[in-house]
């Protein structure tokens, strides 16, 4: 897996995208049927949102594996495992749709390793962005 050329406490982002983010620095989390995560990340001059989400059927910590979303949307009680990442300036957002992701112990913190696929209009479309390595939550 590259890295990017990130140090291990930072997530990595790769393709489209090229920059190191802070994942310490939660917004908000929720544990009920849903589990729910948006992180404001800060990079090398850039500013990011990472969103992780259980939709529905949350019964705790586990890895979960990423696959294409049954929807296009974020909230729909659909079940699916999903992380998105939007970037701040140009709104961009990118969905994943192939990895992994790990909710540890205690539901405040894991590890993501996701490939995203631009979800928007732009042609030609912005190539994948990889995003891999640690978040966390404050309670």
């Amino acid at each position: 897996m590259d890295d990017g050329g990130c140090s291990p406490r930072l997530l990595s982002l790769t393709g489209s995208v090229h920059d190191c983010v802070d994942g310490l620095s939660a917004e908000s989390c929720t544990q009920r049927s849903t589990f729910e995560a948006i992180n404001l990340l800060h990079g090398t001059g850039n500013a990011y949102l990472l969103y992780i989400e259980v939709d529905g059927g949350y019964a705790g910590p586990a890895t979960f594996r990423l696959a294409p979303w049954p929807h296009q949307a974020l909230d729909v009680g659909d079940g699916a495992p999903k992380v998105a990442l939007r970037l701040f300036g140009s709104g961009r957002l990118y969905e994943s749709y192939a990895g992994r992701l790990t909710i540890d112990v205690g539901g405040w913190s894991g590890t993501v390793t996701a490939t995203l696929r631009y979800s928007g209009t732009a042609s030609p479309a912005p190539a994948d962005v990889t995003l891999a390595g640690s978040w966390t939550c404050l309670p």
